[in-house]
């Protein structure tokens, strides 16, 4: 709800795309970007395999080689190419988009993220370029394990009770008993 608030309150001309990390399955390694960029180049579930793979080359703008790789990783291409070139494909794609306004790709549920999709995320905070700003959602516990994450997190600590109250207040609940049942 508060990453909804957020994006709803970025600039006009910002692009914004989301993708969620699952929490079980087979293939979901790159599950959140492969939402992400389907979401960017306009990729319908029910579109032919080729339509599909050209709208993803138009988000690469004919970089045949970053197309291909980012292909690969969201399962538009059969080639295998090395983690490190997936990454560089990503980057690219999203740098790509970003040249031509601000970009925010949100990141839903880190914390059930494989390993190289955490690398992937690390990779890009580093480096990424142009105006992109990755959103990353993830329980505290996400740190326990990649405490390099932390860099710029914002940690969101629990409402006091005066905070709680004022926001059911504000929530516009009337009733009073009901009022102390949300509150505590």
């Amino acid at each position: 709800r508060l990453v909804s608030e957020l994006l709803a309150t970025v600039p006009e001309g910002t692009t914004v795309t989301r993708g969620r990390c699952l929490s079980y399955g087979e293939g979901i390694t790159f599950w959140p970007v492969a939402e992400a960029l389907r979401d960017l180049a306009g990729i319908l579930d029910d579109d032919p395999h080729d339509v599909a793979r050209a709208k993803l080359d138009a988000l690469a703008a004919g970089d045949r080689a970053t197309s291909e790789r980012a292909a690969a990783a969201v399962g538009l291409s059969e080639a295998a190419y090395p983690v490190d070139e997936l990454f560089w494909g990503l980057r690219r794609v999203l740098a790509r988009i970003a040249a031509s306004g601000p970009l925010v790709v949100a990141f839903e549920d880190l914390h059930w993220a494989e390993p190289t999709m955490l690398d992937l995320v690390e990779y890009l905070a580093a480096f990424a370029s142009g105006p992109l700003v990755l959103l990353c959602i993830a329980r505290p516990e996400l740190l326990e394990t990649r405490p390099g994450l932390a860099s710029a997190m914002l940690q969101l600590e629990q409402l006091s009770e005066t905070e709680t109250a004022e926001l059911v207040e504000a929530l516009g609940v009337g009733d009073a008993e009901l009022q102390q049942r949300i509150t505590s």
